[in-house]
């Protein structure tokens, strides 16, 4: 029997920005046009070609003329008892279903029992992606039992997600679905609710994944391959996203968004030879493809922080010189350019409490809090290891003399620095800054559920932008020691504040401080750090914590305090 394969979520101009701060910078969520969609899709294998915009569907009717189109449209659809929001993608329908489907998306309920009568293809998009800031676990389980297609392979989201969603739908029992049903009073429409239909759409708003990511299901005719989607005779297949996807889709989203604007007589020719993947020699898919093995490494810090680094770190012997600064200042586009890919990581783990607490439960994933301490000072190559049995991970930065990417041992990962130097009034201590996005990119692979910050140097920051990143909570430690650094500026009262203003917002960034004594707690208070935030560690008296590795090292092998810091870190969940 032939076999069919659609990317059956692709979005066009028409899909229009629904929240109204960006509608004032940009009009619509892409700039590809529907023609461009379709004779990308077919040059990439896809046998059928739909445009899934944003409760539109003019940019399918656009195409409806040309072989092998069919209508179709994702729908934000609320949960009437509270507004959240979810999508859901409808396919093959008219002008008339179109504005049915429009008059009942504002209720879930009604909208699936229309789908229903009219035996409508549909099916939720992205279900661990909140639309609106709103889904929670019961509006994830109302999803299961109303709903009987998900897209399990969406190409923004991370793999990590999709394979989590396909599991649990493939462990769904009747009993779990009744379950759900008397829990939230929910009915399902289907016969068999439980057996869920599984689809995969590249969900491209940037022209870039166009049918790299599709569903594969029966043919030859369209109906035929739908009739597969409903009976679950169909599978996802391509490419899931990642931090990069999002990154890459950013940059060619913005230079469509550029290139509109300012219209064919702009200053952009270069730019088009370069960005315009249908300009000679498609530059843009040879360095952001992943499968091309002549393209550029996809890490975006070897692309741009490494070449800023090489030339900076060169001329900086501590942050107070105005070369430096000047340098620094010069360099801004350089940092400017990864946003993007923080952004993306942002994104993709924007839910991630959500998709913790669903997979703990439905795939009884108890493995107790694994933790992520953060630490600045320099870390021996032959350093003792961490106890045994424990999930704690000490993450740190520094020259490495065994591998270029970084090494583990021993529950110790050390990250390559991209710029180091001494502190000027202490030279034996060396910041060095790690790699960002190659160790916030670490922690969401390692899905650590707690992270804590021992220093307040480079490391410590990139902990706290991880943990705003990843939606990590995050414990700091408050100890004299650890102000050593810092002395010789306490000596006159303007640098003592200036010092305290970084100290201030750093101990402010974190959900909980523990210090050894209500001494140091009083002086957190007064610098206008919240009390409800501190944690009087009485054990922790005594302790030496400082930039030292032997501080880092006693503490933790120190089966009391170690207790002493897993009841706190277990306080959290």
């Amino acid at each position: 029997m032939r076999v069919c394969k659609v990317d059956l979520h692709v979005h066009s101009p028409y899909s229009r920005v629904e929240k109204d701060v960006l509608r004032r910078v940009i009009s619509s969520e892409s700039y590809t046009l529907p023609e461009e969609i379709y004779y990308k899709a077919k040059k990439r294998g896809m046998d059928f070609v739909t445009v899934t915009d944003h409760n539109s569907i003019e940019g399918a009717l656009e195409i409806a003329h040309l072989p092998s189109v069919f209508i179709s449209e994702e729908v934000t659809v609320k949960f009437p008892e509270d507004g959240c929001s979810i999508h859901v993608v409808v396919l093959d329908i008219n002008e008339e279903k179109h504005r049915e489907i429009q008059r009942l998306k504002d209720n879930v309920y009604e909208l699936v029992r229309y789908l229903h009568s009219e035996n409508i293809v549909h099916f939720v998009a992205h279900p661990f992606s909140s639309v609106d800031g709103k889904l929670r676990k019961e509006h994830w389980e109302k999803m299961l039992v109303l709903f009987d297609i998900f897209e399990v392979r969406n190409g923004t989201q991370k793999e990590e997600d999709n394979l989590l969603l396909e599991r649990i739908l493939k462990d769904l029992s009747p009993e779990k679905i009744e379950e759900i049903a008397n829990k939230y009073s929910v009915a399902p429409l289907s016969q068999t609710p439980w057996k869920k239909s599984m689809v995969a759409g590249s969900d491209d708003h940037s022209g870039l994944y166009i049918g790299k990511t599709y569903t594969v299901g029966e043919g030859p005719s369209l109906s035929a391959f739908l009739n597969s989607i409903r009976e679950g005779r169909c599978k996802p297949e391509g490419r899931g996203g990642s931090y990069l996807t999002i990154g890459h889709s950013i940059y060619a989203t913005g230079y469509k968004f550029y290139k509109h604007k300012a219209g064919k007589n702009s200053k952009i020719r270069f730019f088009d030879m370069i960005l315009d993947d249908e300009k000679k020699g498609k530059v843009l898919e040879k360095i952001f493809l992943s499968n091309n093995r002549r393209g550029l490494s996809l890490f975006p810090k070897n692309l741009l922080v490494y070449l800023f680094i090489k030339k900076f770190s060169k001329k900086m012997s501590f942050l107070s010189s105005i070369a430096a600064i000047t340098e620094f200042t010069r360099n801004l586009p350089f940092y400017t350019a990864l946003f993007p890919y923080l952004f993306g990581l942002s994104y993709q783990n924007k839910d991630r409490n959500l998709t913790r607490e669903i997979k703990r439960e439905y795939l009884n994933c108890q493995d107790g809090v694994k933790v992520a301490v953060f630490f600045d000072g320099k870390i021996p190559d032959k350093a003792r290891g961490l106890p045994e049995g424990e999930n704690i991970e000490v993450l740190g930065c520094g020259k490495i003399r065994k591998k270029k990417k970084g090494f583990s041992l021993n529950g110790f990962t050390l990250f390559p620095p991209v710029m180091d130097f001494s502190f000027p009034f202490c030279p034996e201590i060396n910041f060095s800054f790690p790699p960002l996005i190659e160790l916030v990119s670490y922690c969401e692979k390692r899905e650590f559920d707690l992270f804590h910050v021992l220093t307040p140097g480079p490391v410590g920051v990139c902990g706290i932008l991880a943990s705003k990143i990843l939606k990590v909570p995050l414990i700091g430690v408050y100890h004299e020691g650890l102000l050593t650094p810092f002395s010789p500026l306490f000596s006159k009262d303007n640098l003592k504040n200036v010092v305290w203003l970084y100290l201030g917002w750093f101990y402010n960034q974190m959900d909980r401080i523990i210090v050894a004594s209500e001494k140091e707690a009083e002086i957190l208070e007064r610098k206008n750090i919240p009390g409800k935030k501190i944690e009087i560690a009485p054990l922790l008296e005594g302790k030496d914590f400082s930039w030292s590795f032997e501080s880092l090292d006693k503490i933790f092998n120190d089966g009391a305090v170690l207790k002493s810091l897993f009841k706190t870190y277990k306080s959290f969940y």
